[in-house]
């Protein structure tokens, strides 16, 4: 092929990409808008989370002199139940609300998750309050968030506490609402036991509940 044929062709190239983004032009601020609108409804339940929860919860579990300093945690709850097979987007919140909250003076959340090893005395106590998050389905995607504190003593839940939010959730928090397992925090539960294949995991698991047991004895 001669130089002259490879320009010409080079230039044709070039004609036809222009061409095409002409053509494309117009639908680009269409394509915009509507990206914009999915990255907005993934993430009314993440503005609610960021803009109201976090914030009610480090007052309250900061200020009210039956929270503060008092042990908690946080759970999974189906009615009055704890569920021990939490969902992928019950456990992501709870990361959040735990990673916002732990730099909150007066909040004392216990030990909850993995690297037990690291994990200071004081921060295996047994909780006092558990902050309970439950999702309900209301039909045509709609679902209602509700978080509310149980007294783990009394098995009362605590009156005048309590958010609630209502909305869309979008395909992937469908999709990880829909996913339970009981890995992590929930393996060794009766309803999770370990496999023959997990010896490392039971002896890990009798070093945290004996070192559970130290931990209270100094206390």
């Amino acid at each position: 092929m001669t130089r002259k044929k490879k320009r010409l062709i080079s230039y044709r190239g070039a004609v036809a990409t222009l061409v095409a983004l002409f053509v494309l032009l117009p639908t680009m601020p269409v394509l915009a808008a509507s990206a914009a609108l999915s990255w907005s409804e993934d993430h009314k339940l993440t503005y609610w989370i960021k803009r109201d929860l976090t914030p009610y919860l480090a007052e309250t579990l900061s200020r009210h002199p039956r929270f503060r300093g008092v042990p908690l945690t946080f759970v999974s709850v189906e009615g009055e139940r704890v569920r021990e097979d939490m969902d992928d987007l019950t456990r992501d919140i709870i990361k959040t609300l735990r990673h916002d909250l732990q730099k909150t003076a007066g909040v004392h959340l216990v030990w909850q998750g993995d690297r037990f090893e690291s994990v200071p005395c004081h921060e295996i106590r047994d909780p006092e309050y558990q902050i309970a998050i439950e999702f309900v389905e209301l039909g045509g995607n709609r679902y209602r968030v509700a978080v509310r504190a149980l007294d783990v003593r009394e098995r009362s839940w605590v009156s005048g506490f309590g958010r609630e939010w209502e909305g869309l959730l979008s395909r992937p928090q469908r999709r990880a609402l829909a996913r339970r397992d009981g890995g992590g925090e929930l393996l060794g539960l009766r309803a999770y036991p370990y496999s023959e294949a997990q010896a490392d995991l039971l002896a890990r698991n009798l070093a945290e509940t004996l070192r559970r047991s130290v931990c209270g004895a100094v206390s």
